[in-house]
C-alpha cells in the first residue's frame, strides 16, 4: 500500500481492490455511508474497523478486502467531498456572465456549503481527521 503526495493536496491512498461490479461498488458505497455515519456520531478516534464492517452488514474481512486501514477509508470520504465540492463550484461558477451573475452564484455556493454542513455532520470530523493524520495530514 503505497501513498502518493500530491503537491498542497492530502496524499491519495490508494484501494487495495477498485471494485468492477455494480455488486461490488454498492458495497463499497455502503462502507463509505456508514463510516461518514458513524464518524459524525462518535468522531473519527471512537471508530473502529470492526464495528464498520458490522454496520454495514458484511464480515470485517469485505471492509479489508476493499481498505487496507481506516485512514484509506479517510482518504476516500475526503476525495468523495472534494468531488462534490467541485461538482457544486463548476455548477455555480460556470453561468457568470455579469455581476448580477457573480452575486447569485454567490449565494448559491453559501447555501449550498451549509447544506452540506448541516447534512454532513462527519464532514467536518473527517476534515479533521485528515488533519491529524500523520499520513494524510502532512
Amino acid at each position: 500500500m503505497s501513498i502518493q503526495r500530491r503537491p498542497g493536496k492530502p496524499p491519495k491512498k490508494i484501494l487495495r481492490r477498485v471494485p468492477k461490479q455494480e455488486r461490488s461498488k454498492d458495497r463499497v458505497s455502503e462502507i463509505l455511508k456508514v463510516s461518514a455515519d458513524l464518524i459524525g456520531e462518535k468522531g473519527i478516534d471512537a471508530v473502529t474497523m470492526k464495528e464498520i464492517g458490522s454496520r454495514s452488514g458484511g464480515p470485517i474481512a469485505s471492509v479489508y478486502q476493499y481498505f487496507p486501514d481506516k485512514e484509506a477509508i479517510v482518504a476516500s470520504l475526503y476525495e468523495q467531498y472534494v468531488n462534490e465540492t467541485r461538482f457544486i463550484l463548476k455548477g455555480a461558477l460556470g453561468n457568470i456572465h455579469t455581476e448580477e451573475d457573480a452575486m447569485i452564484a454567490a449565494e448559491l455556493l453559501v447555501d449550498a456549503y451549509y447544506e452540506v454542513m448541516r447534512q454532513g455532520q462527519s464532514a467536518i470530523d473527517i476534515m479533521n481527521a485528515i488533519k491529524a493524520s500523520k499520513l494524510l495530514g502532512q
